[in-house]
């Protein structure tokens, strides 16, 4: 089975980008909150905005400092949830949340478990496991 997604278009005036439709689902429930995030497998670790998880009933497990590019670090707040992904589930992923953004990074912490083919001819992401 694939999942697939079209490229995001209109994203900054940029070229066409990767995104998929992902669901935050609370460890031990079955109701979430759906939003669209970044493929981005340049990014280590799957971030999305603060708010966001606290609606989805995601559970804060911690803080951790991510430092991106040449940035200096900056502390977030870490939730514990299952992401979905059309019909694929990856458990355990330790979301970091932002605080004052709203942008989705879907990072390789996910990515990682997953198949994932960029194919940007197309502008098409296809995933499957």
């Amino acid at each position: 089975m694939i999942y697939t997604s079209e490229y995001d278009e209109s994203y900054r005036n940029g070229p066409a980008i990767p995104v998929v439709e992902l669901k935050i689902i609370p460890i031990g429930g079955n109701i979430g909150a759906t939003i669209t995030a970044m493929v981005d497998s340049g990014a280590d670790a799957t971030i999305l905005p603060r708010l966001f998880l606290e609606n989805a009933g995601a559970e804060q497990v911690g803080r951790a400092r991510m430092r991106w590019g040449n940035e200096r670090g900056k502390v977030y707040d870490v939730y514990l949830a299952v992401i979905e992904i059309g019909p694929f589930q990856v458990h355990g992923i330790r979301i970091l949340a932002d605080r004052e953004g709203r942008e989705a990074i879907l990072g390789r912490d996910a990515l990682n478990q997953l198949v994932v083919t960029l194919n940007g001819l197309a502008n098409m992401v296809e995933i499957s496991q």
